[in-house]
C-alpha cells in the first residue's frame, strides 16, 4: 500500500519546501542549577482584590526576565510582565502585573466562564511543584476577569484538566494593562514536611499577539508543565503538614414529567414531585500526600448533557468524564498510551451505555501522592436500576518513579454486577412475552493492568501498557488481553509518534473502555512546523503532516482497514487562525454488515478518497466562527459532510454560539441509499462575572427526530459552594418491544445548594 504519486509528491514538496532558520535555536537540556525567586513573609494582611496595593508587594523581589517560547523560541518578550511572591502562614501568594501598550484595548477574553478555553484569552499561569520532584505539578490560571482554570499534570503528559480545588484569585483590568492577585491555601498544595523550596514555572499568554512567555525559560518543543525546567521559590515557612476535612453537603429538590404517545393513560403522567434528595462528599486530608474522600447518596444532576454526534466510523464514541467526584485524581488511573483503550474508565459508574444516570448509593476513594510512588484506591456501589441489577465498583493503583525520568505502574479494577430485575410485561400487552429481554445474570469482572513511562532523552518518550480482562459468567467473553505502546519524538521542528496497539476478540473491561476489539493496529504520524522568511506577514508557521494507521484482525492477522491522511496544507496565522487542506485514502475491508446512519452496508472490499477543507478564525475575537468540508467516496458511494459554527459575543459577559453539522451518504449500502442527517445546536451564556453563569443549550437530531435542551443557573456564592437550578427537556422517537415508533417525553427541573466547610 502506497500513496499515489501526485499525493506523495505534494507531501514531499510540502516538507523540502519550508526549511526556516526561525528554528535555529536547539532544544536546550534542564538546567543543572535551577534558578531561584526568594519568597517573602507578608507583615500584614493581603486583600485579594488584583490590585497589588499592599506595602508587601512593594518590598517583594521582583521577576521581571520573562522568555517567549511561542510563536518561536527566545528573543525579547513583546509586552513587560512582573510577578511578586508572598506568603503566610495560611496562604501562598502570587502577584502579577501584566503591562499592555493598548491599555483595557489590548486585553483578550471573549466570554466570561470558569475552565475558560487556554488558547483563546488573555492567561496567567502557576504550575506549582510542591513535592520538588520535579515531575508532577498543580496549575492555577486565571484571566483578566479572575475567571478560575486549574489543571494536574504528570511528566507534563498526563492531564487532568477538569480537576478543582479551593484558591481565589481577583484580576483588575487598567490603563496599564491588568493585574492578579493568587491566594492558594496551604491546605490545597502537596509538600513535605519541613519544606522551604517548591519548583515553579510562571507563564504568561498576549493573546492579541498570539505570544507566549515563560520564566524560566522552556524551549518551543514543551509545554510550561516541564517542571525539570522549573525555579526554586526559596525562602517558604509552610505550616507543618496537618490534617484538615471539607465537607460539601448538598440539597436538592426536583420534579419530572414523562410521557409515550399512546400510553393507556394519556400522553402524560403529570408532574411529579416535588423529590426532595440529600447527600455529600467528605473530603479527609490526612495530611499533605494522602486524601480520602467519601460520597453518600451521590448526585451529579447540574452536570453538563453529552453533546449529540453523528459517528459514520465503525469505533465507539468515547464521551468526557464530567463529574467532578470522579475527575478528582482521574490522571492516576487514566493510561498515557492510547486514550481509546482505558481499562478503567470512570463514565461506566453510575452511567448506562446510552449515557442516562443511574443511581449511586456512595463510595469512596483514597490517594497517596509522594516523590517516589504513587497510590491510589476506589469502592463504589451502584443502585439497582429499572433493567440492570446493582453493582459494585473496586479499584486499586499503585505507581513508582524508577528514577528522574522512568515509571512503573500497576492497577486491578473488580465490577461485580448482581442480577437484575425482571421486566414487568405490561396488563395491556398482546403478544408473544419472550420479545421481552430476560433478566441480565450475576457477573465479575476482573482486569489487570501493567503501564509505563519513560523519557529516554530531552526529546524522546514512551508509554506503553499490558491488561488482561476475565469474567465470571460462562456467557460473557472469556479471557482476554490488550498491549499498547507509544514512541514519540519531538523537537522545535519536528513531531514523530509511532503507535502499536493490539485487543484480543476477549478484552472485556467492564469498568473500563475500548473503542472496538479483536484488532492489531500500527500508526505512524508526523508533523513539520516551519517559520521560512519567505511567509507573508499574516501566516505565522506552516505545519505541514502525514498520518499513517493500519488495522489487523487480532485473531487471523487478515487485513482490516487502513487510512492515509495527508496535510500538506496547513496554515497558522499570526492571530491563531488556521486553515488545513488534507487528503485521506482509505482502505475497508468489512467482515459484518456496518450500519451507518441506517445505510445497510454490506461485506466486502472498498477503496475510496476523501478530501477536507478546514478553517477557523481568530477566537479571541468578538466575532468568530469555524467551516469542516468533506467530500469523496464513502464505502461505494459517496459522502459530503459540513460541519459550521459561529459564535458572537459582543461583551465577555453574553455569547451566542450556533453550530450546523450535516452529513449526506448518496449511493451507499445494498439499497444505494441516499440518507441526509443533521444536528442544530444553539447556545447561549450570560455572566455577570466569572462565578455567576446561565447557560441554555439546544440540538436537534434529524436522524433520531431528537430535541434535547438544557439550560442551567450556575452561582458560586461561596468559594466552592454552588447553587444549580436545572432544566432539561428531552423529546425524541421512542422504540417499543413491537417495533412501534412513538414520541416520547422527558422533563426535569432541579434546584441544588451545595455548601463547602473546611473544618
Amino acid at each position: 500500500m502506497q500513496l499515489p504519486a501526485p499525493l506523495t509528491l505534494l507531501v514531499l514538496l510540502a516538507f523540502f519546501l519550508y526549511p526556516s532558520a526561525a528554528f535555529s535555536q536547539e532544544i536546550f537540556p534542564p538546567p543543572e542549577r535551577l534558578p531561584e525567586i526568594r519568597a517573602t513573609r507578608a507583615a500584614e494582611p493581603i486583600r485579594i482584590d488584583g490590585r497589588l496595593r499592599e506595602s508587601d508587594w512593594e518590598t517583594a523581589e521582583v521577576i521581571a526576565s520573562f522568555t517567549r517560547f511561542q510563536p518561536n523560541q527566545g528573543g525579547p518578550v513583546s509586552l513587560p510582565t512582573e510577578v511578586r511572591i508572598l506568603f503566610d502562614d495560611e496562604y501562598l501568594y502570587f502577584g502579577a502585573m501584566m503591562y499592555d501598550t493598548l491599555g483595557r484595548e489590548g486585553i483578550r477574553v471573549p466570554v466570561i466562564r470558569r475552565d475558560f478555553d487556554y488558547f483563546e484569552n488573555d492567561l496567567f499561569s502557576i504550575a506549582l511543584d510542591g513535592l520538588n520532584d520535579g515531575r508532577n505539578s498543580m496549575v492555577f490560571q486565571t484571566n483578566p476577569y479572575g475567571a478560575q482554570r486549574e489543571l494536574l499534570s504528570l511528566d507534563a503528559t498526563t492531564f487532568n484538566r477538569q480537576w478543582q480545588t479551593l484558591w481565589v484569585v481577583a484580576s483588575h483590568i487598567g490603563d496599564y494593562g491588568w493585574s492578579t492577585e493568587v491566594a492558594i491555601p496551604w491546605k490545597s498544595i502537596r509538600y513535605e514536611e519541613g519544606a522551604t523550596e517548591m519548583r515553579v514555572v510562571l507563564m504568561r499568554i498576549i493573546r492579541r499577539l498570539n505570544e507566549r512567555a515563560t520564566w524560566p525559560p522552556l524551549p518551543r518543543a514543551m509545554n510550561p508543565y516541564r517542571m525539570d525546567y522549573g525555579a526554586l521559590i526559596t525562602g517558604l515557612r509552610p505550616p507543618p503538614p496537618s490534617s484538615n476535612v471539607q465537607v460539601n453537603p448538598y440539597l436538592l429538590v426536583s420534579g419530572q414529567d414523562t410521557a409515550v404517545e399512546g400510553d393507556p393513560g394519556g400522553t402524560s403522567d403529570g408532574w411529579r414531585g416535588p423529590e426532595i434528595k440529600a447527600g455529600g462528599e467528605v473530603k479527609w486530608a490526612m495530611d499533605t500526600r494522602s486524601v480520602l474522600d467519601v460520597t453518600w447518596n451521590t448526585d451529579f444532576a447540574q452536570v453538563d448533557t453529552d453533546r449529540q454526534v453523528l459517528n459514520l466510523t465503525r469505533f465507539s464514541v468515547q464521551f468526557p468524564e464530567q463529574r467532578q467526584f470522579f475527575l478528582e485524581g482521574n490522571e492516576l488511573y487514566t493510561m498515557s498510551a492510547r486514550e481509546l483503550i482505558q481499562p478503567f474508565f470512570s463514565r461506566r459508574i453510575g452511567l448506562d451505555d446510552q449515557g442516562n444516570p443511574v443511581a449511586l448509593d456512595g463510595g469512596f476513594r483514597f490517594t497517596r501522592r509522594g516523590t517516589d510512588q504513587t497510590a491510589g484506591a476506589m469502592l463504589m456501589r451502584q443502585a439497582e436500576g429499572s433493567e440492570s441489577g446493582a453493582a459494585w465498583f473496586a479499584m486499586g493503583r499503585y505507581t513508582r518513579n524508577l528514577n528522574a525520568t522512568n515509571r512503573l505502574g500497576i492497577m486491578a479494577s473488580l465490577r461485580h454486577d448482581a442480577e437484575g430485575p425482571v421486566p414487568p410485561v405490561p396488563d395491556n400487552f398482546i403478544g408473544d412475552a419472550g420479545l421481552f429481554v430476560p433478566p441480565s445474570p450475576a457477573n465479575t469482572n476482573l482486569t489487570l493492568t501493567a503501564d509505563g513511562f519513560s523519557r529516554m532523552t530531552n526529546t524522546l518518550l514512551s508509554h506503553y501498557m499490558l491488561s488482561y480482562t476475565r469474567n465470571s459468567d460462562a456467557n460473557a467473553p472469556a479471557d482476554g488481553w490488550s498491549g499498547v505502546w507509544l514512541g514519540e519524538y519531538r523537537d522545535n521542528r519536528n513531531q514523530l509518534e509511532l503507535t502499536l496497539a493490539s485487543v484480543s476478540e476477549t478484552y472485556d473491561p467492564r469498568a473500563g473502555f475500548i473503542d472496538d476489539v479483536n484488532y492489531v493496529m500500527s500508526r505512524a504520524a508526523y508533523t513539520h512546523t516551519a517559520m521560512p522568511g519567505w511567509l507573508p506577514d499574516f501566516i505565522q508557521e506552516l505545519e505541514p503532516s502525514v498520518d499513517a494507521v493500519h488495522f489487523r484482525r487480532y485473531n487471523d492477522l487478515n487485513f482490516r482497514e487502513a487510512v492515509v491522511t495527508a496535510s500538506p496544507v496547513a496554515l497558522i496565522g499570526r492571530d491563531a487562525s488556521e486553515l488545513e487542506w488534507s487528503v485521506e485514502a482509505h482502505w475497508q475491508q468489512l467482515e459484518n454488515p456496518f450500519r451507518p446512519l441506517g445505510a445497510s452496508i454490506a461485506p466486502g472490499r472498498y477503496q475510496y478518497w476523501l478530501q477536507e477543507l478546514e478553517y477557523n478564525t481568530d477566537y479571541s475575537r468578538r466575532i468568530a466562527g469555524k467551516v469542516s468540508l468533506r467530500e469523496g467516496g464513502y464505502f461505494g458511494g459517496r459522502l459530503f459532510s459540513a460541519s459550521l459554527e459561529a459564535r458572537v459575543a459582543p461583551v465577555p459577559q453574553l455569547m451566542l454560539t450556533g453550530t450546523y453539522t450535516y452529513n449526506r451518504l448518496r449511493d451507499v449500502g445494498t439499497g444505494d441509499d441516499d440518507i441526509r442527517a443533521g444536528i442544530t445546536g444553539l447556545e447561549t451564556r450570560v455572566a455577570l462575572n466569572a462565578r455567576f453563569q446561565w447557560i441554555t443549550f439546544y440540538q436537534f437530531n434529524t436522524r433520531s427526530n431528537l430535541h434535547v435542551l438544557n439550560s442551567r443557573l450556575q452561582w458560586e456564592y461561596l468559594p466552592m459552594s454552588f447553587l444549580y437550578i436545572v432544566l432539561n427537556d428531552t423529546r425524541g422517537d421512542a422504540v417499543d418491544p413491537l417495533a412501534v415508533r412513538r414520541r416520547s417525553l422527558d422533563q426535569q427541573a432541579i434546584m441544588k445548594i451545595t455548601l463547602l466547610r473546611q473544618l
